[in-house]
């Protein structure tokens, strides 16, 4: 039964990375992981791991899980050739293929638990939008929106998009 839930849980992380990710990437072509926990001094610490294919994404995974808080960026990462290391700045992003709405749950008190209540904010505004995913975190619904894969100029057409929807407030970018 162990094996059945591990390779379940891999097949969940699969199809979140085809979501989120390019099916293959360029060789300057990055996906960015960022790792952050708080030592027993309660110092926080924060690592940036970049990987280029969905086994080193799930050898992170795998790794840290236990002990760190795992984010991934939304974009892929793009080797700057005047830097000398990979990072995560925004001049940096490259390809994106979905767009993310956070809704935290402490500024919609009255909403509770209530997944359809938060989802109703979008489509009251977007009513044919097709939402592919949706993420309880504990502190709110995490919305995963399938877009054509775009680059920053694109990115910041749907930005402004958004700002005109007054979604801007709750999208990560």
């Amino acid at each position: 039964k162990g094996c059945d839930f591990i390779n379940e849980t891999q097949r969940i992380l699969k199809r979140y990375y085809n979501l989120v990710f390019p099916e293959e990437l360029r060789d300057d072509e990055f996906i960015k992981i960022h790792l952050a926990k708080t030592d027993d001094s309660g110092n926080k610490i924060e690592l940036d791991k970049f990987v280029h294919d969905f086994e080193g994404y799930l050898d992170i995974v795998n790794k840290y899980r236990n002990n760190w808080h795992i984010y991934n960026e939304l974009a892929t990462i793009k080797k700057n050739p005047d830097e000398d290391k990979l990072n995560g700045k925004e001049k940096n992003l490259f390809h994106r293929q979905v767009l993310y709405i956070d809704f935290d749950k402490k500024d919609y008190p009255h909403f509770g638990d209530d997944v359809y209540k938060f989802t109703q904010l979008i489509k009251d505004k977007l009513p044919d939008l097709f939402i592919h995913a949706i993420y309880n975190s504990g502190g709110g619904f995490h919305y995963y929106i399938s877009i054509p894969k775009t680059t920053k100029n694109r990115k910041e057409n749907f930005v402004k998009s958004l700002h005109l929807l007054n979604f801007d407030r709750y999208c990560k970018y």
